[in-house]
């Protein structure tokens, strides 16, 4: 890959040592927003609210349920491992 100069410059990996697990896992599965709106996480088996201090909280079943920040979706998104809920 050549710079803005046209310098040769070597392709590196970008650095992930700071990725929590639940960055990864969105990573991995491709967690982005839907574009349909069939398909979203608000449709999903794996998807749960929580409820703390009167306010509501979205997690998932496969990333995990902590009460921290980094485990919350957004119900708009959805990821490759998306399934429906079964009625």
């Amino acid at each position: 890959m050549k710079d803005l100069f046209g310098i040769e410059v070597p392709d590196v990996e970008p650095d992930r040592s700071g990725e929590s697990p639940y960055q990864a896992f969105k990573r991995q599965n491709r967690y982005r927003r839907s574009d349909c709106k069939k398909r979203r996480c608000k449709f999903c088996k794996f998807a749960v609210k929580k409820v703390f201090n009167r306010k509501n909280y979205y997690k998932c079943h496969l990333i995990g349920t902590s009460s921290c920040g980094a485990t919350d979706i957004a119900l708009r998104n959805v990821c490759d491992k998306w399934e429906a809920v079964v009625v």
